[in-house]
């Protein structure tokens, strides 16, 4: 898109928002939220993620230490 300044009248870029990945790193974090609040239970062995790659780097950053010496396997 565009924007025009109202003062003098000078056009910029504006660069289009991602709501799909916005919503992607959104989901990673509240997942990664998920399995910290079950990384307390002593009871659980461990974790297997799947997830398509680029989902799967996003939930990588969001893991706390916890949940990451936690993790079985990824997909």
């Amino acid at each position: 898109g565009r924007a025009v300044s109202s003062a003098d009248g000078r056009r910029s870029a504006v660069g289009q928002t991602d709501w799909h990945d916005l919503e992607e790193r959104r989901f990673a974090r509240t997942i990664a939220e998920t399995l910290e609040g079950l990384a307390r239970d002593k009871s659980i062995p461990g974790f297997i993620i799947a997830a398509p790659p680029r989902t799967l780097a996003e939930l990588r950053q969001s893991f706390n230490a916890d949940v990451k010496e936690r993790i079985i396997a990824e997909l």
